[in-house]
């Protein structure tokens, strides 16, 4: 039984990116497991450095980013380091230099994320959306887009606009329709 339980730790410390045939404490493997599953399920992750924030300002900002639908974990950087050492997101290895904080969710919220970034003692240093990493002028950047349902509208306005003047057009007499359609006909060079 021993032997079984030696074997499936070495079989999970092989999937959390660690070295091959060490086992690992079963609390680093679900800590490794945590990191994997928010830097790769998650569509957004804030990178924050946490500059010793007291129990009552942590649960604080930990709620009030809740209720925005946002969640907040502190992660091992050693062990972060590790887990994105052989992945596509291994540039990410020199966020976890400092005391990380990770603000994540599936829906970018970068007003929460840049209003985070004002508390004294949280400082944003990057993003990665979508697995590309944005750093704080690009995330400045993406916060000057305006918004989906602006963009939809812009868009249909555009698409409505050739359809809204043949239709004033063909509105118009019939004798003012023949006449543009004449002088159309004849080019620019018969006027």
């Amino acid at each position: 039984a021993r032997i079984k339980k030696i074997l499936l730790f070495q079989k999970m410390a092989a999937r959390v990116f660690f070295k091959p045939g060490r086992v690992y404490h079963p609390k680093k493997q679900a800590d490794a497991a945590r990191i994997k599953k928010i830097l790769f399920e998650n569509r957004v992750v804030g990178f924050f450095h946490k500059l010793d924030l007291n129990a009552e300002e942590w649960l604080d900002v930990k709620s009030d980013l809740a209720k925005q639908g946002l969640n907040l974990d502190v992660v091992p950087n050693k062990l972060a380091r590790r887990v994105v050492a052989d992945t596509k997101l291994a540039n990410l290895k020199i966020m976890f230099s400092s005391t990380m904080a990770l603000v994540y969710g599936n829906e970018p919220k970068w007003p929460s994320l840049l209003a985070l970034n004002k508390h004294p003692k949280m400082s944003l240093s990057g993003a990665i959306m979508d697995d590309m990493l944005l750093s704080q002028e690009d995330i400045a950047r993406v916060m000057a887009l305006p918004d989906i349902d602006t963009l939809r509208a812009q868009l249909i306005q555009t698409m409505l606009s050739p359809v809204h003047q043949t239709r004033q057009l063909l509105a118009r007499s019939p004798a003012q329709l023949s006449s543009l359609l004449s002088s159309h006909a004849k080019g620019p060079d018969a006027q």
